[in-house]
C-alpha cells in the first residue's frame, strides 16, 4: 500500500474479513522475500519501516515478530506471536525486485557491479558496489574468502588473495553501506547474487568498511616482505587445510600441538579468510611434519583474537616440541557449509519416530546423514535442532536406541554445547565435525512440540510463563507473567478463583485456595507493566494466556491480582507435579517418603535437575523449605542423601543467607558449573506438622529413641499415659521401619526446652500416621514438670529377617514348635489360644499350601537352655489371610517370658503350595529349603473353603491386648554417632525422621523405608 509501483509498499494482510498491517519486530529480508514471492516478485530487496518511506496504515496490527526461514509459500506460514505490544509507527514495509536479473540500470551502470577504490594497483582496494544511481561500501560483518573470490571473479582475477579492513589498509568510505552478512559460496556470478541483510540494511559504520586483495596471476606468489605474524596452511589437499606455518623474522616456522584446539584453529581460519574451523588436528596425522624453526607452542587462544599471533603463547622460538607435534587445522569453505545433492551442510532432520515431530537426531555434512552423540546433550541442543525444523519448542531429549532405533554411518557431532538461541545446530560449539569417542549406541533422539502453546524462549523463560512475588512462601505472591524479555503484572478486574487455579496448577499446584488484591494480602505492588486486564478463566485452561483478557488496561499496581495456592500433600514425593509445567526455578523433592523429604531438584530451562552437596548448609536449607511451603528446615537432617539422581547437576555452591525467597536468588556457581557426580546429590528433610522423629538416648541403637512430633512449628515431646504398641507400631512405619519391638522400657525425662508437651496420644489402631490420632498438647517443659508421666520410648525394628520362621523340633520337618527370627535370635510364640488360622498363616509363610492341626508343646524346655534369654511374640492372633505371622494382630514381644503355659506348634500339610519356603529344620539353630512345588487345582478349592470357614470362626474370638502390626521389609536407619554433625550433641542426634503418609495403604503394597539413612549401615548376615 501507497508505494510508488506495485512491487513496495505497506505490508498488510487479510484476515477474517479485514485488512491489517504487520509489526516491524523482528522483521527482515527473509520475511520480506516471503511476501515478495507471494506476490509473484522474484525476490526481496529492502525490508523498511512503512512509516518513512510510505505512510502509517490504521485499523488492526494483525502479525508480530515474524520469523520466516525464506522458504514458506505464504507469510501465514511462518512463526510469529500470539499478542503484539505494537502501534502503527511500527508498521513494516517491502520492496520487491521486479526481475530475475540484475536490477534495472541507473545511469548506464548495472545494480550490483563492484570495484576497488584507493588500492595500490586495479587489484586490490576498497569494495564497493552500485545500487539505484550511488557506490556504496560493504561491511565486513561475517565477510570472509568466499565473498572476496566471487568479487575479484566478477572483476575478473583469477582468484582474491585477501580479505583486510579498508580503514587500516586504505581509506573508510563515505555515502551509504549498501551491503551486510554477505554468504557466498564462492560461485556465484556477482555479488547481488549472493545472500545478505538486504539493500542499505546494516548496523555498520565507515570503520568497518571491507577491502579485498585480489590475485593477478592464477598461482598466487609469496611477497617477499610478509608482515610477522601472518599464517599459512601447507601440505593440505586444498587451500582450507594443512599444517600450520607462522611468519616471524623472515622465515615461516610450525606451531606445536600443545593445548592446540579448536580455538586456536579458528582464529588461525579466520585470519585466512574462512569463516570457521573444522577440525583442530596434529599435523603427523594427517599432513607432512614440518621443517626448520618451531615458533609457537601452548597457544591459548579465545577464539575471538584477531591474528594468531594475539593469543597466549610461551613466546616466540620457546617450546620443548618436535616436528612430530606440529598443529594443523580444516577450516570451513562456506558461512553455510557447501550444499551437495541440494541439501546444505548442517541441516537436521529426525527418523524412526512416530511422527515428523520425533525421532533420532541426523545431521547433513559433507554428502553424508550422520548421527549425534548424547554426550553433554541436553533440552538446550534439543531447543536448537527444533526450532531449524520449525517446531516451536523442545519437549525431551532421549536415548534414540531406547526410544527409536540406532543409527549407521558416521557420528558426526559430539559435544554439543548450544545456549538454546542458535538458528541451527551447526552454530553451536561441538568437538570437530566427525570427532567424537561415541558408538550408535549413543546416539541421541529429541521429541519436539508440535504446538505453538509454548510460546518462543527468550532468556530461557518461555513467554506466558507466571511466577508469584513476594509471598512468604512459594505458593502465595503476586501473580507476574513473562512476555517480550521481561516480567508484569494481572491487574485484579476480573480476578477470581477460576483465573487463580489456572495459576496455580501452571506452577504445578493442585488448585487455588484463595484469589487476591495483592496488596491487601501483603504481596506488595509490583513495579513494571501491567500486561493483562480483565482475565476471565473458565478454570480449565493449562496456562494464564489461554484464557480470555484485554491487554489494554485502566489500572494502577494497587490493583494487581495475588493469589494462594494449595500445597501439595500426597506422597508422591514431589512437591511440584512432573505433569504440570513448572516454573524457571521451581523446586522439588524427589524419592523421599513423603513431600517434605528427599533429594532436592531445581527446574531450569525445561529440565530438572540436581543440586550438588559443595557448601551446602542449614541456611540453603531453610530457602528450600519455605520455598516449598513447609515452615523450616530439620535443625541436623538438612543435608541428607537420597539415591537416584539423574539429568543434569544444575547449581553447585549455593550460599544462602537464610533470607531469600527462592534457592536461585542465592549466589552460586553459574548454571551446569560443578565437578561432582549424583553421589553428591544434596537431600533435604523439611519440618511439617505431623513429623515425628526418635531423639537418641546416648548409645541406645540406631532405631531406639525418645519420641517427638512436630506440632505448630516445633518438635513436641510425647508423654506416656494411656501409650500402648498400637501407637509404637504406628511411630515406626511412618519412620519406615517394619514394626516397633517394645516402647515404654524405662521412665526417661528430658530436659525441659520448649513450653508445650504432647500429654496424651489415643489411638484406635486404624490410623495410618500418628497425626490422625487423638492429640492433647498442654503447657509444660516436660512430661515430669506437666505431671504426665514420662517421655515416651520406641524401639524399631530394623533387621530385613526379623519375622522369618521355622518350626523345630524332633518332629518330621512339616511339623514342630513354631521359632520366629529377631535380631539374629530364634525365639518362640507364646499363645494360650493358639488356633488353626494362627498356624495357617505360619504353614503358607514356609511354603506348605496350609495347617493339618495347631498344638501346644508340651516339653517346652527340652529346646534350649532354660536360663537363656530368648524373644518371644505374644498373642497372636490371625485371621488365615495374612502373609506373614509378624502381619497378626498381637500383644508385643518379650525378651522375659519363657512360655511357661507351653510355645505354640503346628503340623502342616505335606503337600506344598505355591509360595516360596524360608528356613526350616531341628533345635534352634538348624534350618533348610523347603522346595516349591504346585498343588492340584482340587487341593486349592479345598483350602479357600477351609480358609472361609475359619475367617468366620475366628471372627467370634476376643482378645486383650491385641495391636496391628504391619511388617515389611525395611531399609536400614542411619547412626547417630556416624552420621550426625560435628556440631550435634547427641540430645540432638535423631535416630530417624519421617513425615505424614497420605492415606491407608494396603499391606501388600507397603514399601516405606527411610532413604534418609539408605546407606548408612551395614546389616548383619545371619
Amino acid at each position: 500500500m501507497n508505494g510508488s509501483s506495485s512491487a513496495e509498499g505497506r505490508v498488510e494482510v487479510y484476515f477474517q474479513g479485514e485488512w491489517g498491517t504487520v509489526c516491524d519486530d523482528l522483521f527482515d529480508i527473509q520475511d520480506a522475500t516471503v511476501i515478495c514471492h507471494q506476490l509473484g516478485f522474484p525476490s526481496a530487496l529492502r525490508a523498511v519501516s512503512a512509516a518513512t518511506e510510505f505512510s502509517m496504515g490504521s485499523g488492526a496490527i494483525l502479525l508480530d515478530d515474524l520469523e520466516c526461514s525464506g522458504d514458506e509459500s505464504t507469510l501465514a506460514d511462518c512463526s510469529h506471536a500470539r499478542w503484539s505490544n505494537c502501534e502503527h509507527s511500527e508498521d513494516v514495509g517491502v520492496v520487491c525486485s521486479t526481475s530475475a536479473t540484475a536490477a534495472p540500470e541507473v545511469s548506464g551502470i548495472p545494480d550490483g557491479r563492484v570495484r576497488l577504490v584507493d588500492g595500490s594497483s586495479s587489484s586490490e582496494g576498497r569494495v564497493e558496489v552500485f545500487y539505484q544511481g550511488n557506490w556504496g561500501t560493504v561491511c565486513d560483518d561475517a565477510f570472509d574468502i568466499q565473498d572476496a573470490t566471487v568479487i575479484c571473479h566478477q572483476l575478473g582475477f583469477p582468484s582474491a588473495v585477501g580479505v583486510v579492513s579498508a580503514f587500516s589498509e586504505f581509506a573508510i568510505g563515505s555515502g551509504p553501506i549498501l551491503l551486510d552478512n554477505l554468504g557466498c559460496y564462492g560461485d556465484e556470478s556477482t555479488l547481488a547474487d549472493c545472500s545478505h541483510t538486504g539493500w542499505t540494511a546494516h548496523d555498520c559504520s565507515h570503520l568497518e568498511d571491507v577491502g579485498v586483495i585480489c590475485s593477478t596471476s592464477a598461482t598466487v606468489t609469496e611477497g617477499s616482505e610478509m608482515p610477522d605474524g601472518s599464517v599459512r596452511l601447507v601440505g593440505g589437499d586444498s587451500s582450507h587445510e594443512g599444517r600450520v606455518e607462522v611468519y616471524y623474522r623472515g622465515q615461516w616456522g610450525t606451531v606445536c600441538d600443545d593445548l592446540w584446539d579448536i580455538d586456536d584453529a579458528t582464529v588461525v581460519c579466520r585470519q585466512l579468510g574462512f569463516p570457521s574451523a573444522i577440525r583442530a588436528l596434529s599435523a603427523a596425522d594427517e599432513f607432512p611434519v614440518g621443517e626448520g624453526p618451531i615458533f609457537l607452542d601452548d597457544v591459548e587462544c579465545s577464539g575471538d583474537e584477531s591474528t594468531l599471533a594475539d593469543c597466549s603463547h610461551r613466546g616466540w622460538n620457546d617450546n620443548n616440541c618436535g616436528h612430530s607435534e606440529d598443529a594443523g587445522v580444516i577450516c570451513s569453505t562456506t558461512t553455510a557449509d557447501p550444499e551437495i545433492a541440494g541439501i546444505p551442510d548442517g541441516s537436521v532432520r529426525l527418523v524412526d519416530g512416530s511422527s515428523s515431530s520425533e525421532g533420532r537426531v541426523e545431521v547433513f555434512y559433507q554428502g553424508n546423514w550422520g548421527t549425534v552423540c548424547d554426550d553433554a546433550f541436553d533440552i538446550q541442543d534439543a531447543t536448537v535442532i527444533c526450532h531449524q525444523l520449525g517446531f516451536p519448542s523442545a519437549v525431551g531429549v532421549v536415548s534414540a536406541v531406547t526410544k527409536f532405533a540406532m543409527g549407521s554411518g558416521p557420528i558426526l557431532l559430539d559435544n554439543l554445547g548450544c545456549y538454546g538461541e542458535e538458528s541451527t545446530l551447526a552454530d553451536c560449539s561441538h568437538a570437530g565435525w566427525t570427532v567424537h569417542n561415541c558408538e550408535h549406541s549413543e546416539d541421541v533422539g529429541v521429541i519436539c512440540s508440535s504446538s505453538a502453546s509454548a510460546a518462543p524462549e527468550v532468556s530461557g523463560v518461555p513467554d506466558g510463563s507466571v511466577r508469584l512475588e513476594g509471598g512468604s512462601s512459594a505458593h502465595e505472591g503476586r501473580v507476574e507473567v513473562y512476555y517480550r524479555g521481561s516480567w508484569g503484572t494481572v491487574c485484579d478486574d476480573s480476578w477470581d478463583i477460576n483465573a487463580a487455579s489456572v495459576v496455580c496448577r501452571q506452577l504445578g499446584f493442585t488448585s487455588a485456595e484463595a484469589a487476591l488484591n495483592s496488596q491487601e494480602a501483603g504481596f506488595g505492588m509490583g513495579e513494571r507493566r501491567i500486561l493483562l486486564d480483565e482475565v476471565e478463566c473458565s478454570g480449565e485452561e493449562s496456562n494464564l494466556y489461554e484464557c480470555r483478557y484485554k491487554e489494554d488496561h485502566n489500572c494502577n499496581h494497587s490493583e494487581d491480582a495475588g493469589v494462594v495456592c494449595i500445597v501439595p500433600t500426597s506422597t508422591q514425593g514431589s512437591i511440584v507435579s512432573d505433569n504440570l509445567p513448572a516454573e524457571y526455578g521451581a523446586l522439588r523433592l524427589a524419592g523421599g517418603t513423603a513431600p517434605s523429604n528427599g533429594r532436592l531438584e531445581v527446574h531450569y530451562r525445561g529440565q530438572w535437575g540436581t543440586v550438588c552437596n559443595d557448601q551446602w548448609d542449614l541456611q540453603n536449607a531453610q530457602v528450600v523449605c519455605r520455598q516449598l511451603g513447609f515452615g523450616s528446615a530439620d535443625p541436623v537432617l538438612y543435608q541428607s542423601k537420597y539415591a537416584g539422581g539423574q539429568g543434569p547437576i544444575l547449581m553447585n555452591e549455593v550460599s544462602c543467607t537464610g533470607t531469600e525467597t527462592s534457592l536461585i536468588s542465592c549466589p552460586r556457581r553459574h548454571w551446569k558449573q560443578h565437578n561432582c557426580t549424583h553421589d553428591d546429590d544434596v537431600g533435604v528433610v523439611c519440618q511439617r506438622p505431623g513429623s515425628v522423629r526418635l531423639v537418641s538416648l546416648g548409645n541406645s541403637p540406631d532405631s531406639e529413641g525418645r519420641l517427638e512430633m512436630f506440632v505448630d512449628g516445633e518438635w513436641l515431646p510425647v508423654c506416656n499415659p494411656g501409650w500402648d504398641m498400637t501407637g509404637a507400631n504406628m511411630v515406626c512405619r511412618q519412620l519406615g521401619f517394619s514394626s516397633a519391638i517394645n516402647t515404654n522400657i524405662a521412665g526417661v525425662n528430658s530436659n525441659g526446652q520448649g513450653s508445650s508437651i504432647i500429654n496424651r496420644v489415643s489411638c484406635t489402631g486404624s490410623e495410618v500416621q500418628l497425626k490422625d490420632c487423638k492429640v492433647e498438647v498442654v503447657q509444660g517443659s516436660s512430661c515430669h514438670d506437666a505431671s504426665a508421666g514420662s517421655d515416651v520410648i520406641v524401639q524399631c525394628l530394623k533387621h530385613r529377617s526379623d519375622g522369618d520362621v521355622k518350626l523345630a523340633g524332633s518332629e518330621p520337618l512339616f511339623k514342630g514348635e513354631v521359632q520366629i527370627l529377631l535380631e539374629g535370635v530364634w525365639g518362640a510364640v507364646c499363645d494360650t489360644d493358639w488356633q488353626l488360622s494362627d498356624g495357617e498363616v505360619v504353614c503358607r509363610q514356609l511354603g506348605y499350601s496350609g495347617a493339618k492341626s495347631v498344638y501346644q508343646s508340651q516339653n517346652p524346655r527340652d529346646f534350649g537352655n532354660e536360663d537363656s534369654a530368648f524373644p518371644t511374640l505374644r498373642q497372636p492372633m490371625c485371621s488365615g489371610m495374612e502373609s506373614k505371622i509378624m502381619s497378626c494382630k498381637n500383644s508385643g514381644w518379650s525378651q522375659d517370658d519363657k512360655c511357661e503355659k507351653g510355645r505354640s506348634g503346628v503340623e502342616c500339610n505335606q503337600q506344598k503350595g505355591l509360595l516360596i519356603s524360608t528356613k526350616q529344620g531341628q533345635g534352634l539353630a538348624n534350618g533348610l529349603m523347603i522346595t516349591v512345588i504346585a498343588i492340584p487345582a482340587a487341593s486349592v478349592l479345598f483350602i479357600i473353603v477351609i480358609i472361609i470357614l475359619i475367617i468366620k470362626v475366628r471372627g467370634q474370638r476376643t482378645r486383650t491386648q491385641s495391636h496391628q502390626m504391619t511388617i515389611s521389609p525395611s531399609q536400614p536407619p542411619c547412626q547417630c554417632s556416624k552420621d550426625r554433625p560435628d556440631n550435634a550433641s547427641d540430645d540432638n542426634c535423631y535416630a530417624a525422621v519421617g513425615g505424614p503418609m497420605g492415606g491407608p495403604m494396603a499391606e501388600s503394597t507397603i514399601d516405606m523405608f527411610n532413604p534418609v539413612y539408605e546407606t548408612s549401615l551395614n546389616w548383619p548376615r545371619l
